[in-house]
């Protein structure tokens, strides 16, 4: 059996230090060497801790320091500064040599002393070393080296004592080592537990263990775990109190005089008391747990109702449930010093009863201070949670990152949730984020405050007393350490917090413009620019880029510090509304396609119904084959059309939009009407050839018609030039236009008929002998044409008031008719009668010329009521005569007495100088 070293006494550690210059050693020699005398290695310095210590092996595997005596300290490092700075040798666990070093600081608590190596590869660099691995120069070496042996010996014991029960920890034991029959009943019956017993027979069998182990180690040379000092210390640690004689009747006695444990009943009240408190303790004051953010009025509204539950519970049932404990437990006392009928305050002062009431009431007031510290610590670790970048933002902190990655990601998840929505002048969020320091800091200093007011128990408990109705349990105040502090932290991080919050928001500001866009408006404007459909399609694609953008670039949801911004319904709003300009684009370009296809069905419809059309004449077959002619240019161009047409919904179709089904066949129709109308100019062709056969034969029969007509227009005409009654010249001008008329069409149709027989291709038709009546007759029609237009003339001269005949038009109309008479003379020279016809007109014509002058006369502007009365009486007409009178006929005056007013009004113009002469 391996015997410990015998440990040195305190006294044989001290060593006294005169003066901490004094340098016992100056070399690392001469501390190896003394350290080599006492049996000391550096590897036994430097070991390294295995991974896997080797069971039979010598190899240490504990540190070193966990052995270390501090009584050999010569000095205390905390009280003596003397040693900072100080040159010292130190054993680097990176060295396998001692090496000089400066002492720079001290850790009390690991006891770990940090220096800086002064030569060698490493100068200058810093280590943290054990005060066994540090001499300094003013201790005694001697001394030092005694510490190491010390801490050496002690390690080696530690670890083969260790090996040693490591070892007996792996024998195999099946009740072999067990206690005997005799000695377990003994045990049983002593101790009258099965506990004891198995708690004895555990010591018993590891004890039996060690000893048969520790023999066999003693027998077996080869291992080198010994067997340790099973009794180590045992004897050592026993010591015995000097005995004194003690009176334990009066201790008993002063005992029960201070303790307020004289009766059970009171230990049972103290029990539920602290029952009740303990279960104060862990009420919830607070809201603090959620499976998920909630809105700042929810947060409230649970609070609030959390807040009124405990409090109600706190006011009212906690003091009911202890008063009633006490009750039912301290009546049980009776009178004495735990009587609560007492009915004086001077006895009640001085009664057990009173220092109970104390204790609970602390009890009480600790229970509610714990409650309210532990809830509010709950309360704002809730609230902030761990985000450490809000705290460290400026005021002038703005959004320059993307809007998807927040740099504001808490360690947990996020408190409250906020939806990002858009107003008029800017994006807002559903509630107003300045709301939440102000209403969180109020919610929790309400429930201090309301803490303020939970009765004591003491006037529900002894109410044969009048106790202040102002009793209350002392709680935390508002100005408490703890709660500033916790006040404080819950502001700045929401109040750091609003920063990114408000600067997130003003991103969005640049997506107003796209949320209030009308529709309607922007088609409108696009209709209006008339762009082009390649422009158009540029305009599409930008808009499906802007969308898939904001896909991208916007997100669902991000989390800034304690708020989780619900973006969702804000980002399908702005994603929506570039999806539906998009599909106005498309279909507006649809709407155009629509347009321009129709117009090019209109066209080939015009061009078919053309084609088709039911030939009324065999001009009309003509008209339609030249006509037709032109058909396969423009179906061509058309194509043409088409064909740029078919490459603008080929754009619809690059954006995979399907076009109604009325735009979809009428695309096809449009394609296929080239072929149609193609085929129809030859069904056309086909049926001219039976057209023309057809109005072959209506010529023949339009040719004996038209020749029948001449001959009875001839035989008309030539009846009617015999007529010479001049009294009836106005039906003979009606009938003479008539036959003009009738003459002129014949001709007209004998022209058709002409240009009809060029495309029969047969001989023309002879029209000489209707212009030769045409111009026979034309003399004829002009001699009774200008006979009633002048008669005509005349009637309207004289049958109109004399103001509104115009002379000058008078005597035009009177040498134009005299004129034309005239020229007719000679053409009627071989017909007598034609001639006395013109004669007789000529002769109406000079009959009214005097009328003129008279006309003239009367339309003077100088005559006056008195002049017209005169000129009446002169005329011998009866009546009064003004410049509105009709009869002018000459028959109707005497020409005698009008030429003589006439001449005197003529001499007596030349003396007329104002038009306001009277004429005498």
């Amino acid at each position: 059996m391996s015997q410990k070293p015998s440990r040195a006494k305190s006294g044989e550690k001290y060593q006294f230090i005169p003066n901490y210059s004094i340098q016992c050693i100056t070399k690392v020699a001469q501390l190896e060497k003394i350290l080599t005398k006492n049996g000391i290695k550096d590897t036994d310095l430097s070991i390294q801790v295995p991974y896997k210590p080797v069971l039979n092996s010598t190899a240490s595997f504990l540190p070193l320091e966990l052995f270390d005596d501090w009584e050999y300290d010569c000095f205390c490092a905390k009280a003596n500064k003397l040693w900072q700075k100080s040159k010292a040798f130190a054993f680097i666990p990176t060295s396998p040599h001692w090496q000089q070093v400066t002492v720079e600081k001290h850790h009390p608590t690991t006891n770990r002393w940090e220096v800086t190596t002064l030569n060698g590869t490493n100068a200058g660099s810093r280590h943290l070393i054990p005060r066994l691995h540090l001499y300094f120069s003013f201790e005694n070496p001697y001394k030092y080296a005694d510490r190491l042996k010390a801490a050496l010996a002690e390690r080696r014991e530690a670890e083969n004592a260790i090996r040693f029960r490591f070892l007996c920890s792996y024998v195999f034991n099946d009740g072999y080592y067990a206690p005997g029959e005799m000695l377990e009943q003994t045990i049983r019956r002593r101790s009258n537990s099965d506990e004891v017993y198995e708690v004895f027979k555990r010591i018993f069998e590891q004890y039996h263990i060690a000893l048969a182990v520790g023999k066999h180690l003693n027998e077996d040379t080869t291992y080198e775990i010994k067997k340790p000092n099973l009794n180590k210390g045992s004897m050592n640690r026993m010591f015995f109190a000097k005995k004194e004689d003690v009176n334990f009747d009066e201790l008993l006695d002063l005992f029960r005089r201070k303790t307020l444990f004289t009766d059970k009943n009171v230990f049972h009240a103290l029990c539920l008391v602290n029952l009740e408190c303990e279960m104060v303790r862990k009420l919830p004051l607070f809201i603090v747990a959620s499976e998920q953010a909630m809105v700042l009025d929810d947060f409230e509204k649970q609070n609030l109702a959390q807040i009124t539950k405990t409090m109600k519970y706190l006011q009212n049932t906690w003091i009911e449930r202890t008063t009633m404990h006490l009750h039912r437990t301290l009546s049980r006392i009776g009178p004495g010093n735990f009587n609560i009928g007492v009915t004086q305050w001077t006895i009640y002062s001085k009664l057990k009863l009173k220092q109970l009431v104390n204790q609970i009431q602390h009890r009480m007031q600790d229970a509610l201070r714990g409650l309210l510290f532990d809830t509010t610590r709950a309360y704002v670790d809730f609230l902030v949670n761990d985000c450490d970048a809000v705290l460290g933002i400026e005021e002038d902190y703005s959004w320059d990152g993307n809007l998807i990655d927040s740099p504001f990601v808490p360690a947990r998840p996020a408190v409250f949730s906020l939806t990002l929505a858009m107003g008029p002048e800017a994006p807002f969020y559903s509630t107003e984020p300045e709301r939440f320091p102000d209403l969180l800091e109020r919610i929790m200093d309400d429930t201090v405050k309301q803490s303020h007011f939970i009765h004591t128990v003491e006037p529900s408990l002894i109410q044969s007393l009048i106790f202040s109705g102002d009793l209350y349990l002392s709680s935390v105040g508002l100005i408490d350490q703890t709660m500033v502090e916790r006040r404080t932290k819950l502001l700045d991080y929401y109040r750091k917090a609003l920063l990114p919050l408000r600067s997130y928001a003003a991103r969005y500001g640049a997506y107003k413009e796209l949320f209030f866009t009308d529709v309607k408006e922007f088609i409108e404007r696009a209709k209006s620019a008339d762009k082009p459909s390649s422009e158009i399609k540029e305009d599409i694609a930008l808009q499906i880029r802007l969308r898939e953008n904001l896909e991208h670039t916007v997100p669902l949801k991000i989390t800034i510090g304690p708020f989780l911004i619900d973006v969702q319904p804000l980002r399908e709003a702005l994603i929506r509304k570039r999806k539906e300009l998009t599909v106005a684009l498309l279909k507006m370009l649809t709407e155009k396609l629509q347009l321009k296809t129709t117009a090019i069905i209109t066209d080939y419809n015009a061009i078919s119904e053309r084609i088709c059309e039911k030939p009324i004449s065999i001009e009309h077959i003509y008209d339609i084959r030249q006509y037709m002619e032109t058909v396969p240019d423009m179906v061509a161009r058309m194509e043409d059309r088409m064909k740029g047409i078919l490459y603008e919904y080929e754009i619809l179709d690059g954006f995979l939009w399907n076009l109604p089904d009325a735009d979809f066949q009428q695309k096809w129709n449009a394609l296929s009407l080239p072929r149609t109308v193609l085929k129809q100019i030859d069904t056309v062709r086909e049926l001219h050839e039976s057209e023309v056969e057809k109005f072959r034969k209506q010529q023949f029969a339009d040719e004996a018609s038209f020749t029948a007509s001449v001959e009875d227009v001839n035989v008309y005409i030539s009846k009617f030039t015999t007529l010479y009654d001049v009294s009836k010249v106005a039906e003979m001008a009606v009938e003479v236009r008539r036959l003009w008329k009738t003459l002129q069409a014949l001709i007209d149709q004998g022209h058709t008929m002409n240009r009809r027989q060029e495309l029969f291709e047969m001989a023309p038709i002879s029209l000489n002998n209707l212009f030769e009546l045409r111009n026979n007759f034309g003399t004829y029609r002009d001699l009774w044409t200008i006979a009633a237009d002048y008669l005509k003339l005349e009637e309207s001269w004289i049958g109109n008031p004399l103001a509104s005949v115009d002379l000058e038009s008078v005597r035009r109309g009177l040498q134009q008719a005299h004129d034309n008479l005239k020229d007719l003379l000679p053409l009627f020279v071989d017909q007598p009668q034609l001639v006395a016809v013109v004669e007789h007109f000529l002769q109406v014509v000079e009959a009214f010329r005097p009328n003129l002058d008279i006309m003239e006369l009367l339309k003077c502007p100088h005559l006056e009521a008195i002049h017209w009365g005169q000129l009446a009486k002169e005329a011998g007409i009866k009546g009064k005569l003004s410049i509105d009178w009709q009869k002018l006929k000459s028959n109707d005056w005497n020409m005698n007495g009008v030429e003589k007013r006439k001449n005197e009004l003529g001499s007596s113009r030349k003396n007329i100088k104002e038009p306001e002469l009277n004429v005498v």
